[in-house]
């Protein structure tokens, strides 16, 4: 949550920066870089975040020429966003589905006799045990 809200401000703050910007001739550009999901201000930012979390790309703003300076700023935050958060995901996912199989291997020796009993207790009653240990 931390680092998505970190890249969410970034993102707030250049969009702001964006907003009502002038391109080359002076004339008055509005061209946001965070996307319009019809909530405001920083709840885009942060929705935008975390769609880039999940590998989702709204590129279509980040090559407009109203950011200027900040343009470059964008992509630069841009991939490492992608970077960051896609590995920091990834490594979760592998962490815990990791512990789970640690967890399910711990106790598989255990479960198979244990269902091996509960099989033989199943099927007891049509085993004649008297004539099997008569002798």
């Amino acid at each position: 949550m931390i680092i998505i809200f970190g890249f969410a401000n970034f993102f707030y703050i250049m969009n702001l920066n964006a907003l009502n910007a002038k391109d080359d001739s002076g004339k008055s550009v509005d061209m946001p870089y965070v996307d319009d999901y019809g909530l405001y201000g920083i709840a885009n930012a942060v929705i935008n975040a975390y769609l880039i979390s999940l590998g989702e790309f709204g590129l279509d703003n980040y090559g407009n020429e109203a950011g200027g300076l900040n343009r470059f700023l964008v992509w630069i935050f841009f991939v490492l966003a992608t970077f960051l958060m896609l590995i920091v995901f990834m490594n979760m996912l592998i962490a815990i589905m990791g512990d789970t199989f640690g967890n399910v291997q711990a106790v598989a020796e255990e479960n198979a006799l244990m269902e091996q009993a509960l099989m033989i207790n199943d099927y007891i009653e049509l085993v004649n045990l008297g004539e099997i240990f008569k002798n």
